[in-house]
This record gives C-alpha cells, sequence and structure tokens, in this order.
C-alpha cells in the first residue's frame, strides 16, 4: 500500500483546458487497496492556483471524494509556504519514510514545504514526478513546450538537485503512452462501467479542443503515466541519469544527461516497458474507480480455520465443525451484503491464509488485515481506513449473524442520513453493527468488550462525544452453545447455515 500526497495543477472540467491531471488522480483512486490518497495539494500551472483548487473541489464534490483533504497552494509570485505546503510538511513527519509524493505540476508546493523543513526530502519514501524533457518532444512536427518544471523554474532546480529516490517520467518518455485517441477512449470507458461513463463524459470536451487545433480528435494523458509508475513500476525500465539541473535550465524544463559536469544529481527516468500491459492498467484504473455518494460495509471477521474461530462452541462441536460453521455464516452474509448497495471490505485477523476469503466474498472492494490492539481499537482503525478511501458511510458488521437480512443493513445506512453514529443492539447487551460517517475514537477508548454493557457503554459515549445516535433494529448473534441450539428454528433451512445445521445433524450433533 503506498501512501500518497498528489500533488497537481488540475483544470479538468474547465472549457478548453487540460484534464489529464485528472485522470492521473482517477487512476489511484481506482486502486484503493494499492494507494490511499492522504490529500491532494493544488499548484498553479494549467490555470491559475484558485482555478485548480476550485475544479478539483468541484470535481472532487461530483464524484462523491471530498472528504479527501484539498488544499490550496501559493499562486504565482506568491509566498510557496501556504497551506498545501504547510500539509506537505506536517503529513511527512508524522510518518516519515512512508509518504509517496506524486507531483505533476510545478513544484511549488514541495519547494515551500522544503523551506518550512529542510530535512523534509530525508523523510520521504519517494518523489515521482512527470515533467522535464531529454530531447525535443515532437508533436505535429513542432517540439511541445515543457508546461510542469518551466513553470517555476526555481521550484524545479531546488526539488531535483536536493530530494531523493526522485524518478521523473519525462515528456519524450511518456509521449508515445499517453497518446489518448477519443474514439479508443469512448469505446473502453462508456462500455466499461457508471465511472467510465462519467469520465468519458466529463473530460471528452479535451478532445475536440485538440481536434480544432490540430485536426485530431487525440490528446496526451501525461500525468497518469507517473501514476502508474508509482504502482506498477514492474511495468517500465528504470533508467539512472546524472543529470545536470539548473534553474536557467528549468526554464524550458530541460535535463542535462551528463557525467561531466560536476555538480550532477541522479535521477530516475523510467521508460514503458510493455505497452499494451501498461494500456490494460491505466484502462483498468478508470475503470475500477467509484463515482458517486458512496457506502461501505465492512466484515470484521476471522478466516474460518479449525482451532481459531468460533471455539466457544467446542463444548458441543468439533473444531472442524466449528470452522465448516463459521464459513456457512460468511457465505449467507456474502449473499446478504450482495443485495445491499454499497461496497464490500473484508478485515481480517492477520493470518497466512487470508486469501480463502476471496471465494466467500468473490464481491468484494477490498481485503485487509486487522491492525491495532484490542477490539475497540482495531474496529476503529478499519473505519478509518475505509472512510479515509472517500466514502460517506460506512457500517461494521460481525460475522456470526446467519439471522442478518439486508433490512438490517439499509436500516443502518438509513439512520446515518441523519445521525453521526448507528448502533444495531444484541440481546446480550453487545452490538453486532456500529456505522459512522466521519472516525469517532472516543466511543472505542476505555471500552471493555465481551460484556453485556458495551451497547449500553457505547451509546453513552457517543452521547458525551455530542454524536448524535441512531438505533438499528437488533440482531442476535450465535457466540454459545445455547446460541446454537436456538439457531436451528430460525434460520432458513435452505440457506448455507440451514444446511450446515443438517450435515451437523446427520453427524449426531444435538441442536
Amino acid at each position: 500500500m503506498k501512501h500518497v500526497i498528489f500533488d497537481c495543477d488540475s483544470t479538468a472540467g474547465i472549457p478548453g483546458y487540460p484534464m489529464d491531471d485528472a485522470l492521473a488522480l482517477f487512476y489511484l483512486l481506482g486502486r484503493p487497496e494499492e494507494a490511499e490518497v492522504l490529500g491532494i495539494t493544488c499548484t498553479f500551472g494549467n490555470g491559475t492556483a484558485d482555478q485548480v483548487y476550485s475544479a478539483t473541489s468541484v470535481l472532487l464534490s461530483e464524484t462523491g471524494w471530498d472528504q479527501i483533504p484539498l488544499y490550496r497552494g501559493a499562486g504565482a509570485g506568491e509566498d510557496p509556504k501556504s497551506p498545501a505546503a504547510r500539509f506537505i510538511k506536517e503529513t511527512v513527519n508524522a510518518r516519515p519514510g512512508e509518504i509517496s509524493f506524486v507531483g505533476i505540476g510545478s513544484l511549488t508546493n514541495l519547494y515551500g514545504a522544503y523551506l518550512l523543513d529542510s530535512g523534509l526530502f530525508g523523510k520521504l519514501k519517494e518523489i515521482v514526478l512527470m515533467g522535464g524533457y531529454t530531447a525535443p518532444v515532437l508533436y505535429h512536427g513542432k517540439h511541445l513546450d515543457e508546461l510542469n518544471f518551466s513553470v517555476n523554474p526555481k521550484a524545479a532546480a531546488c526539488v531535483l538537485n536536493h530530494g531523493r529516490n526522485i524518478s521523473i517520467l519525462t515528456g519524450n518518455n511518456t509521449l508515445k503512452p499517453s497518446w489518448l485517441p477519443k474514439e479508443e477512449f469512448v469505446e473502453k470507458l462508456c462500455g466499461g462501467s457508471a465511472a467510465g461513463r462519467y469520465l468519458a463524459e466529463k473530460l471528452g470536451y479535451r478532445f475536440d479542443v485538440k481536434e480544432k487545433e490540430h485536426g485530431e480528435a487525440a490528446s496526451y494523458c501525461w500525468d497518469v503515466v507517473a501514476s502508474v509508475y508509482l504502482l506498477h513500476p514492474e511495468l517500465y525500465t528504470d533508467r539512472p541519469a546524472s543529470c545536470y539541473v539548473t534553474e536557467k535550465g528549468m526554464h524550458s524544463g530541460w535535463l542535462g544527461v551528463t557525467e561531466e559536469a560536476p555538480d550532477t544529481c541522479l535521477l530516475n527516468l523510467p521508460e514503458v516497458r510493455d505497452l499494451a500491459a501498461y494500456r490494460k492498467e491505466m484502462y483498468g484504473g478508470w475503470l475500477d474507480f467509484k463515482v458517486g455518494k458512496k457506502k461501505a460495509v465492512i466484515c470484521f471477521t476471522r478466516v474460518p480455520r479449525p482451532g481459531t474461530t468460533k471455539t466457544r462452541l467446542l463444548p458441543v462441536l468439533s473444531p472442524e465443525q466449528c470452522a465448516g460453521l463459521h464459513r456457512a455464516f460468511l457465505e449467507d452474509l456474502s449473499e446478504v451484503y450482495r443485495k445491499v448497495e454499497a461496497d464490500v471490505f473484508v478485515a481480517y485477523t492477520e493470518d497466512p491464509d487470508w486469501e480463502q476469503l476471496k471465494e466467500i466474498f468473490p464481491a468484494a472492494a477490498g481485503f485487509f488485515a486487522q491492525s491495532g490492539d484490542g477490539l475497540g481499537e482495531r474496529m476503529d482503525h478499519a473505519l478509518k481506513k475505509v472512510l479515509a478511501l472517500g466514502y460517506d458511510a460506512a457500517v461494521l458488521t460481525g460475522t456470526d449473524l446467519p439471522l442478518m437480512k439486508k433490512e438490517h443493513l439499509e436500516s443502518g445506512f438509513l439512520g446515518l442520513q441523519r445521525n453521526d453514529l448507528v448502533l444495531g443492539p444484541t440481546s446480550d447487551g453487545g452490538y453486532y453493527m456500529i456505522g459512522t460517517k466521519k472516525p469517532c475514537s472516543q466511543v472505542f477508548t476505555g471500552q471493555q468488550y465481551g460484556g453485556g454493557s458495551v451497547f449500553e457503554n457505547t451509546w453513552k459515549k457517543a452521547e458525551a462525544a455530542g454524536l448524535r445516535i441512531a438505533r438499528a433494529p437488533g440482531c442476535d448473534d450465535v457466540d454459545t452453545p445455547e446460541d446454537l441450539r436456538g439457531l436451528a428454528d430460525k434460520v432458513c433451512p435452505a440457506s448455507r447455515t440451514g444446511r450446515y445445521l443438517e450435515k451437523l445433524r446427520k453427524e449426531g450433533v444435538c441442536l
């Protein structure tokens, strides 16, 4: 998983202006299991800082990703130590060695962050940029101007000379893979997904602009080449090169590849190795991107392994039977989740065999291991992780729930429309469901789980925090032999659980 600060000069949606920054962002957002976009910083280049901030804000709102922090950077001639620069500095310092910086604009914001903290570059995991050139970039017989590094030569020269682990997707190396004919773009996206249709309709204007200018309905998608490199460098051939970089040279974006100058810097200038594989991955990210106000269900579970799951039933069932029953519960839940208009994420207790969960939840949007000390912290982390992907509401459920229906989940999401938190009680004093629209760590801290007052205590903590709370319909879970004996008369005989209970009876289990 890459933790990304995305720095851009996106003007997508402004009539006549470029749109490839937006496509670079949408690619990353279409790969939530591989990239977490921690924030977006806006710089000038394709447009003014205000134009970029406004256009990006509209784009995030339209697509339902407006929970991602968005920061305006300094405009031309302004102090580079902007809110965007401060965000970069604070985020990198909070997570040294973890942050990947993707820069596809003027580099003013990264330069401003360096001015705020001269040790910043040593704390970044990597810097991936699109810009510069090492040989003339020809389009319709004319050299294309470089419009990223050259927009702020001082900032670019500083970053390239002082930064570490820098990979630059140059104009030369991105020219061929970034070529995007309108016919191909529309055909692949419009026939693929709702997100694809949105992108084709929202950004198709750029092809019309290029057709009027050059008589050809095609455009370049330079910046997405950098985003794909960040996540899939195996599709590229790395080309480390000693470059002589000066502020004067950055006025044109010139990267002087040489070993003769005394003050060279080592930069990686990757090239796409397999064009077909690259384009497949590029389109795949766009098609997997999710559009619209989004809801997510988190299935909080263990892998159904004998001896590690449903162990409280061991007096009645064997370890293998416990695991089989748990798998039946999960298979029924998978069917329930399918009926709800929400993406499903499976948060599992760390297990080397976790991939068997993919068989049970084939339609899941993502799988990740639980993290944190104690049940409360692990649930808190799971909710935070999914909400950070841009979801407007997330509901987390347990898995010992063979009686849960889609109506329980729908009631949970309905409760979140006008409330901050939703809880679904169980008859033993706990809860089977907790949902929220924003992180609420305070309801998990200091909580003792497993007793008969978990629901009540959580409700009181939420009230004390000033949160509005909704109560979902109750649904009992199955933890003990007593719970299991009462299940047979309630569960649907045709369900996976119903059929497994019948199997247990035939094996001599008294239910």
